[in-house]
């Protein structure tokens, strides 16, 4: 074999391995980000109480995956509403829990180390109004104040898996639209009305899920 012969040789060859490594990257796609398709979420009010949340086929992305669904304006004794299940192998569900159609069911991801939150849901008024971004997230960790336990600290998004403060003892403990919920004051994002914070009143006047939060007045 000549040399000329010898280098194209190699040079096929080395074509032939690049091509064969680029087809090998195309059968393996990254996988997709969590997400949340609205178009596919059905709300309903089963009963007087109780609300029934169905996601269609391809309502959750990635499939089979675990996820919290919690209604901060509903629960018995004194607690939200929090259902947890695992979605299909298709991302289809449906979880069933006491509430109202104006309520707003906060929807996260469930996996280590922490909850991702994909979008919040109200049936009122018709067809059902979807939240997909964060909302009011004062520390920018994607989990909106309503759900995050530590909303001015962007290293913990446990979303409503962790605990609460004790706060309240009546909604009319709480700000304008807020509830009170476990003892602890919750704003629903649709009905708050925001106003000047004021200093030492252990309210969220201003509606950012925070207490007694500077700026605020005498």
């Amino acid at each position: 074999m000549t040399p000329s012969h010898f280098v194209s040789s190699a040079f096929r060859a080395l074509c032939a391995a690049v091509l064969l490594a680029l087809a090998g990257c195309n059968a393996t796609p990254l996988p997709d980000p969590p997400s949340l398709h609205a178009e596919l979420l059905r709300l309903e009010q089963s009963q007087p109480d109780q609300l029934t949340l169905t996601g269609l086929a391809g309502a959750i992305t990635p499939a089979a995956s675990m996820i919290r669904v919690t209604d901060l304006m509903s629960g018995s004794p004194g607690m939200p509403s929090v259902v947890t299940t695992t979605t299909s192998a298709t991302g289809a569900f449906s979880v069933v829990l006491p509430g109202l159609r104006t309520d707003w069911l906060y929807i996260e991801l469930l996996r280590a180390p922490d909850s991702v939150f994909l979008g919040a849901v109200t049936g009122a008024p018709p067809p059902p109004a979807v939240m997909e971004s964060a909302a009011i997230d004062t520390d920018g960790d994607s989990t909106p104040n309503a759900i995050d336990c530590a909303p001015a600290d962007p290293t913990r998004a446990e979303g409503a898996g962790c605990p609460a403060p004790f706060t309240c003892v009546a909604d009319s403990d709480c700000s304008p639209g807020g509830r009170c919920t476990g003892g602890r004051c919750f704003v629903d994002p649709a009905t708050c009305m925001p106003i000047t914070e004021i200093c030492g009143n252990s309210l969220d006047d201003d509606c950012d899920g925070l207490v007694d939060d500077a700026p605020c007045s005498p």
